[in-house]
């Protein structure tokens, strides 16, 4: 259980913005072209602090955690607690879905729905680039250690 609590705290606080920031704005950063918007900084430590306080850090760590890690953690010992087993395929299905569901809740606050249905093809990209990520980190981190013990 404090393996579980301990890797899901990490992903959420330390893998995600890295790899958050690392989809948007890797390309600068193997440039060295430390922009963002209208500001030049002047090193990539202060790059990268800028960019994290542009993605509001710890808020979105948080949510990342309450709404995604923690429901796909649920499920997955739900299954397991019904003798099931699930492969890592059905494992990324589930994250996908965890993740599509949180777009379309926050969607529909932010009027995502506003905009043409052909603009919206990118959260489908982004659930599937998170779950086919993220999954694997879970998988080799988590699930390998505890599904080979007893339940």
């Amino acid at each position: 259980m404090r393996r579980k609590i301990l890797i899901n705290l990490i992903v959420a606080f330390i893998f995600f913005p890295i790899i958050m920031i690392a989809i948007k704005y890797g390309d600068n950063i193997v440039k060295g072209d430390y922009q963002y918007q209208d500001e030049l900084y002047p090193n990539l430590k202060e790059y990268i602090l800028g960019l994290l306080y542009r993605l509001v850090y710890p808020i979105i760590s948080v949510f990342f955690l309450l709404f995604v890690l923690i429901p796909f953690q649920i499920i997955k010992d739900y299954i397991r607690n019904k003798n099931r087993v699930i492969s890592i395929f059905g494992k990324a299905l589930i994250f996908f879905g965890i993740v599509l569901c949180f777009f379309i809740i926050v969607g529909s606050f932010t009027n995502i729905w506003l905009s043409p249905w052909w603009e919206n093809y990118v959260y489908l990209l982004a659930a599937t680039v998170l779950s086919v990520v993220f999954t694997p980190i879970l998988y080799f981190m988590i699930d390998k250690y505890v599904e080979g013990k007893p339940n």
